[in-house]
C-alpha cells in the first residue's frame, strides 16, 4: 500500500492529514491534542508509578528483612565464643542481602538491588575498618566494642583506618 505524504494512519482505513497549523498534533478521540502535553502526561504518569513501585519495593524489603531476622534469632544455640556470634549474625546479614539483590537482578528490579548492594558496600568498608582498629590495638576485639559504644566516634571518617 502506498502511504499518502504529510499524513499517517488512524486506523488502517483512515488517514490523518498533516497541515500546518497542526504539525505536532496528535488525533485523540475527536480532538486534536498537543503531543507535547501528551509526553508530559507520559512522563508525570511514569514518574508516579516510579515512586509508588520504589516505596512498595522498600516495604517489602523491610518485610523480608524482618522476617529472615527472626528465623536467624530464633536459633538457640549456646555459643562458646560470644564474638563468634556476632561475625555469625553479621555473615547471616550479608547473606540475606545478597540473596535480596539476586531477586531483585532477577526479577527486573535493578534499583532494588543497586540499593541493597551500595548499603553492603558500605558496611562492608566500615567492618573493614573495625578488624583494622582490632588488629592494631592490644585490647582487639574490646577496644572495638568501646570505640563503637562512643557517641563521638559514630560516623565519623578517620584517617587512620
Amino acid at each position: 500500500m502506498l502511504i499518502p505524504q504529510n499524513c499517517y494512519c488512524i486506523k488502517e482505513t483512515e488517514w490523518f492529514w498533516f497541515s500546518e497549523e497542526r504539525r505536532g498534533k496528535v488525533p485523540y478521540g475527536n480532538d486534536i491534542v498537543d503531543s507535547e502535553q501528551l509526553k508530559s502526561q507520559k512522563r508525570e504518569l511514569k514518574d508516579y508509578m516510579d515512586s509508588k513501585s520504589h516505596s512498595e519495593l522498600a516495604s517489602l524489603k523491610k518485610d523480608i528483612s524482618g522476617n529472615s531476622k527472626k528465623l536467624r534469632e530464633d536459633k538457640s544455640y549456646v555459643w562458646k565464643i560470644i564474638d563468634n556470634k556476632d561475625k555469625f549474625s553479621n555473615n547471616s546479614n550479608v547473606s540475606d542481602k545478597i540473596t535480596q539483590a539476586l531477586w531483585g537482578l532477577r526479577t527486573d528490579k535493578y534499583e532494588y538491588s543497586e540499593d541493597i548492594l551500595k548499603e553492603y558496600l558500605e558496611r562492608i568498608a566500615k567492618r573493614s575498618k573495625l578488624i583494622n582498629i582490632a588488629d592494631s590495638s592490644e585490647g582487639g576485639w574490646e577496644t572495638v566494642k568501646v570505640y563503637e559504644s562512643n557517641p563521638l566516634a559514630g560516623d565519623s571518617d578517620d584517617d587512620k583506618t
